[in-house]
């Protein structure tokens, strides 16, 4: 018990377990979407249900999976966090900010919905910084596990882009397919 403590009060030890459950949530991932992909399988397709009522069937199990999901996340949250306020301790000070200059307000089309251009937005800011998030932490992952080689690095920071793309879309297109499709 005492080298996890060691490991979790350590940066490169913390900076591991961000790799580790990174990668694990990158699993995840994938597999959710391709499960959920097999709505694509055609109309008349019962693949969608089965692969529902198969998740259903593990019973326990599945309640199992999902704590330990949730750990995963809040693990991989927490040690985050833990790592984000050890490097603002590191500069105490904060920078310049700028304070916006002003005018005056108009009513517009864009002011009077603000409600509904307010959630594409955020729809739209939360795909691209997942996948921000995703290509930064897929490349991440391999280095904090400490698989970096100057020969891979530029190949494993290309397929952090390909990934993030592809679960960003993926997972965008199911929406608009629903949406189209009923």
């Amino acid at each position: 018990m005492v080298p996890f403590f060691k490991l979790v009060n350590s940066t490169v030890g913390r900076k591991f377990i961000m790799g580790l459950t990174a990668l694990s949530l990158c699993g995840f991932v994938v597999v959710h979407l391709v499960g959920n992909l097999t709505l694509f399988a055609g109309k008349d397709s019962q693949l969608f249900n089965e692969y529902a009522h198969h998740l259903i069937s593990l019973g326990v199990l599945l309640y199992v999976a999902e704590v330990g999901l949730a750990l995963l996340f809040l693990v991989h949250i927490v040690i985050g966090i833990s790592i984000w306020l050890q490097k603002r301790q590191a500069r105490p000070q904060n920078y310049i900010k700028q304070t916006p200059a002003g005018g005056t307000s108009e009513m517009t089309f864009y002011s009077k919905n603000m409600i509904w251009t307010g959630l594409i937005v955020i729809t739209l800011a939360v795909m691209i910084v997942l996948g921000f998030h995703l290509r930064h932490g897929f490349w991440s992952a391999f280095q904090s596990l400490g698989l970096q080689h100057p020969r891979y690095s530029p190949i494993i920071f290309a397929i952090g882009i390909l990934f993030a793309i592809a679960m960003a879309a993926g997972f965008l297109v199911i929406p608009i397919w629903i949406f189209l499709m009923s």
